[in-house]
């Protein structure tokens, strides 16, 4: 006997196929557009996406496969451990997405929880807390290009990064503990039995698959918000409207067109709430590379919404008290031309690679520093005995 069950829609099924019908419309409505803005996106993804985040998908995925990971992160598990509930693991994907920015962290995450060293638990607090812009991209391109306040672009940086951590903090309780929730999905194998050599080109073509997942979003996304652009210019609407239209579905166009808003305090509070929301884009591309993990959608969007409100009402809180200045207009440069000109995209893409190189150099630096400092106190314990 057959029986019909009634499917279940989820809010996410709402959006994305709100998001399938809209873009159907508009890229047969503007074919002509779409395949101007689809070979834009191809140029970024060639001459920005693949150089500068490429490498980095590489070597988290060695880091992650060869346990250096855990190595390189036993200082700061030291405080991040207690505060979050995870596993030196969990740390070290959550500093990969700080320093590298997303979706550098959210595919360590993955690869940890398939090796069966996360549980679905300390997954998801990892994932809903790791990704973050570049500081190259808050501070170079939103602070100094499009307001001509570099300490605003540093007071980004910091807002985002504390913003995160207080989701991870607050989802370290607010997730469930039933027992689905407990395991991974597999059991990683032992170190020794892996043929080393094999290390590298396992982690160069799984490195290549997810790039290639996030290629493709840039190109759907270019084309979509392309043709969106297109036809928000035909209508009368307000200057708030579209720039949150714009920064619910990509954060580089968003923070543009927020930052032309009157007065100026309106326009740094949008742009730190479409940081702490990181746009639609954003987000399929941090998902895209968690293909096989159950990635709870629900709990995903909270964890941005969340990060918004804190980021925006931070702005506010900052700038009230007197801790951000926006007196005067930011002037006339080479950067913020072409951020306002169209080429918001690329130049966020290229800044958020520029900053990935600096925050990784800076990173390895620091461990460097560290192991050194430690070395020197154990020489020092050794000469005192």
């Amino acid at each position: 006997m057959y029986i019909q069950t009634k499917a279940r829609l989820s809010y996410t099924k709402i959006l994305f196929g709100g998001m399938a019908l809209l873009m159907a419309v508009l890229l047969i409505r503007y074919s002509h557009i779409t395949m101007e803005h689809m070979r834009r996106g191809m140029l970024i993804c060639v001459r920005t996406m693949i150089p500068s985040l490429f490498p980095f998908m590489v070597v988290s995925e060695l880091i992650v496969k060869s346990g250096a990971g855990e190595l390189a992160s036993r200082y700061p598990a030291r405080i991040l451990r207690p505060l979050l509930d995870v596993p030196d693991e969990g740390v070290c994907a959550l500093i990969l997405g700080w320093l590298c920015g997303f979706p550098v962290g959210s595919r360590a995450a993955a690869d940890y929880y398939r090796a069966g060293r996360l549980t679905k638990r300390q997954f998801h607090v990892i994932v809903c807390s790791c990704n973050v812009p570049s500081s190259a991209f808050l501070v170079s391109a939103v602070g100094v290009a499009l307001f001509g306040n570099a300490s605003l672009g540093r007071w980004l940086v910091a807002l985002a990064l504390v913003s995160s951590l207080a989701a991870g903090m607050l989802f370290r309780f607010l997730l469930p503990r039933k027992n689905a929730w407990q395991y991974g999905v597999g059991q990683s194998a032992p170190r020794g039995e892996a043929s080393q050599g094999q290390l590298l080109p396992m982690a160069i073509t799984s490195a290549a698959t997810g790039m290639l997942n996030v290629c493709a979003t840039v190109l759907l996304f270019s084309a979509f918000v392309g043709t969106l652009m297109h036809t928000l210019d035909g209508l009368s609407i307000g200057g708030l409207a579209r720039a949150v239209i714009y920064g619910v579905f990509e954060l580089s166009t968003g923070v543009c067109e927020a930052s032309a808003l009157c007065p100026p305090a309106v326009a740094a509070a949008l742009c730190a709430a479409i940081v702490g929301w990181a746009g639609l884009s954003v987000h399929c591309q941090m998902l895209a590379v968690c293909e096989g993990c159950p990635v709870a959608m629900g709990w995903f969007w909270l964890s941005r919404i969340l990060q918004a409100l804190l980021c925006g009402g931070g702005m506010i809180l900052l700038i009230k008290t007197g801790l951000v200045q926006l007196d005067r207009l930011p002037e006339s440069t080479a950067l913020r031309d072409m951020m306002v000109s169209g080429s918001a995209a690329w130049v966020g893409h290229f800044a958020h690679g520029f900053g990935m190189v600096c925050n990784v150099l800076f990173a390895v630096a620091l461990v460097i520093a560290i192991r050194c400092y430690s070395m020197q106190n154990k020489k020092k314990r050794g000469c005192e005995r």
